[in-house]
Order: C-alpha cells, then structure tokens, then sequence
C-alpha cells in the first residue's frame, strides 16, 4: 500500500507536464485539476497503510493479553480457504 501510494503521489507529475501550446485549455484546466487530488490520494493511501502497521503494533504492546494465540482449527481454515478462492 505504501509503494501504491508513493506511485499515486508521483504520477501527479505526469499532468503537470501537459503544456498549453500543445493541448487545449480545457485539456490543461483538467491536468491542473487532476494534480492535487493524485497527490492527496496517494498521501492519503500511503499514510493509511504505516498508520495501521504503527497501531497495530501499539494496540499489541499496550495490551498483549487480548491478542493471544489461538488454534485455528481445519473447519475455521477450510472457510477462509473458501473465501480467499472467491
């Protein structure tokens, strides 16, 4: 996610190279406009990814007993098997 991000992020610059002499008005209105909302969706999907890592690993350190483990009996694996193949 963070590398989808980054990419997201960095393709802002490919609108940004539309030049005016080439491509209509309209056309660069549009490249101009497309340019903050790729940066704030990459940001945004970037940032999303290390701050569920970083409270996962928070909400894991400041109470270890809720995330105890378990046995994942064959049933619960064949179900989720089942799922994943959809």
């Amino acid at each position: 996610m963070v590398c989808a991000g980054s990419l997201i992020a960095g393709s802002a610059l490919i609108p940004l190279s539309f030049d005016d002499e080439k491509y209509s008005e309209q056309a660069c209105s549009m490249a101009c406009m497309t340019s903050p909302w790729l940066i704030s969706v990459g940001f945004v999907t970037a940032f999303s990814a290390l701050f569920s890592k970083i409270w996962r690993v928070n909400k894991i350190f400041h109470n270890p007993n809720q995330f105890s483990r378990i046995k994942v009996t064959e049933k619960v694996r064949n179900w989720w098997t089942f799922f994943l193949g959809l």
